[in-house]
Parts: C-alpha cells; sequence; structure tokens
C-alpha cells in the first residue's frame, strides 16, 4: 500500500517492471474485508449522500432488490468499494482493468483525476 500511494502523484516513485517501464497498478476492492462504513464513518455518509438514485443505491433504498431479500439468504456486499488506479495519458491504449462482467449491478463514480507532480516536461499534456 505504501508503495502504491508513493507513486500515486509521482511517476519517479512508480514500481517498474523488469523491462523498466511504469507499471499500471490499482487498489480493487479497497476495504478488502471490512465494511466501509465501519471503517470510514464519515466518508462513508458523504458518498452515500452524493449518490444519485438512492432508491436504488443505498443499502436501504425501496428499488435496491438486496434490501427487501430475508435474513437467510446470502447477500452480496453492496460496498461501497473503492477502485484506485494509475493513469497512462502517455499511452491510452493501456488501461488498468479488463473486459469483466459483475455478480450485480454498480454505479462507478470518477472522483479524482490528477497529474504527476513530478511531470516536469508536462508530457501528460502532449499525449
Amino acid at each position: 500500500m505504501r508503495e502504491f500511494w508513493a507513486g500515486f502523484e509521482c511517476l519517479g516513485a512508480r514500481m517498474r517492471d523488469r523491462f523498466g517501464r511504469t507499471r499500471i497498478l490499482k487498489l480493487k476492492d479497497w476495504p478488502p474485508g471490512d465494511d466501509f462504513a465501519d471503517l470510514l464513518p464519515l466518508r462513508f455518509v458523504d458518498l452515500m449522500t452524493a449518490l444519485p438514485f438512492p432508491e436504488y443505491t443505498h443499502r436501504s433504498g425501496s428499488l435496491n432488490l438486496v434490501s427487501c431479500l430475508p435474513d437467510h439468504f446470502v447477500r452480496p456486499d453492496l460496498g461501497p468499494k473503492m477502485y484506485v488506479a494509475y493513469g497512462a495519458a502517455l499511452t491510452p491504449d493501456v488501461g488498468s482493468t479488463n473486459l469483466h462482467l459483475d455478480m450485480s449491478d454498480a454505479v462507478n463514480i470518477m472522483m479524482y483525476v490528477g497529474t504527476p507532480a513530478d511531470d516536469t516536461g508536462k508530457r501528460h499534456e502532449t499525449g
């Protein structure tokens, strides 16, 4: 985690592959085992307040089908979960997530886009 966050906005601190190329990394499904609401309660409230269509997206939303399941059913994790990834403006054909199918619907919100502080040549602006 420490190495990932060190390279989040600093190209020079990013991990490299065996050829010396900057690796495209992501944190997926964070927090992995904890409930976001228990781990970061104030952020959870902020996020739930900002989500569109609360009747669908809130855990107790009237149109959120999981909230209607009887207690004896195994419920999927309703999140929220955070996905944090490095960008690659110079290689827009490279992504951090493969095409996949999730077990349930999801709402994805891009919360932040930053530029590397140590890209003094501003290569990301012309990529």
